[in-house]
């Protein structure tokens, strides 16, 4: 109604157009919102406008659709349009220059181009400390991309220096009971947990918990997975029976809605698989680690996940072949010979990720059991 209008009034409608596309997106509409980028667009060269500020905007709104639907080549196509018409326009040393350098940075770290993804980081880095200050949000934002990369490569280290800078910045910009400080109060216990510093990893999640109830409520699907990994963090606690009710109440979240995400999933159940196990639930345990394993296949999951869960399934298989009698020597055979195949590809996956500790774990149940399959 309001384009029929006019020139002004077209593009207060212009306007509108791109915030529908960007509340539908945001409530997980995501083809609800391609069609108002889409419309947009058209819209837009009709009027021969393109190339201004809304045209690179409803690229960037279509490129970060097809981001989160995993259509990579689609994604990469809309930034590519966007970067090309932003520089047009403005120039190589613009704010969103720096803001679609981001996100293309984000695209290639889910692909798993971590150089790709590392370049633009540094260029997008570099662009937001000359146009906002070493100090600011924008910057810390991208160092928590950084440090998410540096998590992926096993640098748990380089990791926890970023996260905690940012952290301050976040704390003062957004406050303590933001969602976003959250979001980096809970990579900060992954990093915690991975680098062994289990206590300091409970408080962040615990920090982060608090914050999403107050923020979300305690049955949002995030709260879910934060649960998971605060069960995880009891776990290698030895908390093995508070471990496996976390885990029961997360997956109680995460399955609640319509669409399960198999890798959350996958991290659950071998999770609580560990947890039984240790608690000598062996039969409730391989189920949920043969479960996981396939769940871990489905997702293309990570794979210290999959090492993880392989490692737990290989420790049971061999525990409970050895005290199964009824079994046939041959089906024992098989199960040890699997349970050896599972802790190798853990041990080499440990290597590759320099977790020198999982890794000699890993070495030492070799050791001990391979010998016994030949």
């Amino acid at each position: 109604a309001l384009a029929k209008l006019g020139e002004f009034e077209g593009r207060r409608a212009w306007s509108l157009a791109l915030s529908r596309g960007a509340l539908e997106q945001r409530a997980g509409e995501a083809e609800a919102a391609r069609r108002s980028y889409e419309t947009l667009l058209r819209e837009l060269k009709v009027a021969q406008a393109t190339g201004g500020s809304t045209w690179v905007a409803a690229h960037i709104g279509l490129a970060n659709v097809a981001a989160d639907l995993r259509e990579g080549e689609r994604a990469r196509r809309h930034y590519a349009a966007a970067r090309e018409a932003a520089r047009a326009r403005w120039g190589d040393r613009h704010p969103q220059i720096a803001r679609i350098d981001f996100n293309r940075a984000l695209l290639a770290m889910d692909s798993g181009e971590f150089e790709r993804a590392a370049e633009l980081l540094t260029a997008a880095e570099s662009l937001r400390i000359a146009n906002a200050g070493e100090d600011s949000l924008a910057v810390a934002r991208v160092r928590v991309a950084r440090s998410e990369l540096a998590v992926a490569e096993g640098r748990f280290a380089a990791a926890a220096t970023l996260l905690e800078g940012a952290r301050e910045v976040y704390r003062r910009d957004l406050g303590e009971l933001h969602v976003d400080t959250a979001k980096v109060d809970e990579t900060l216990g992954v990093v915690s947990y991975y680098r062994g510093d289990l206590p300091a990893s409970l408080a962040s999640y615990t920090r982060a918990r608090r914050t999403l109830v107050h923020r979300l409520g305690r049955n949002h699907h995030e709260v879910g997975v934060l649960d998971i990994n605060i069960a995880d963090t009891l776990l290698a606690l030895g908390r093995g029976r508070e471990a496996e009710d976390r885990y029961g109440s997360g997956l109680r979240v995460i399955t609640a809605g319509e669409l399960h995400d198999p890798a959350v999933l996958a991290v659950a159940l071998s999770g609580r698989g560990q947890a039984r196990l240790r608690l000598g639930e062996v039969a409730e345990a391989r189920a949920d680690l043969e479960a996981a394993l396939e769940y871990h296949r489905q997702a293309g999951s990570e794979a210290i996940e999959q090492a993880e869960a392989g490692f737990a399934l290989a420790r049971l298989l061999v525990g409970s072949s050895a005290s199964t009698p009824a079994r046939t020597p041959a089906s024992r055979k098989a199960e040890h010979q699997r349970a050896i195949e599972l802790v190798r590809s853990a041990h080499e996956q440990f290597a590759r990720l320099n977790m020198a500790e999982r890794q000699r774990a890993a070495r030492e149940w070799l050791d001990r059991y391979q010998t016994r399959s030949r």
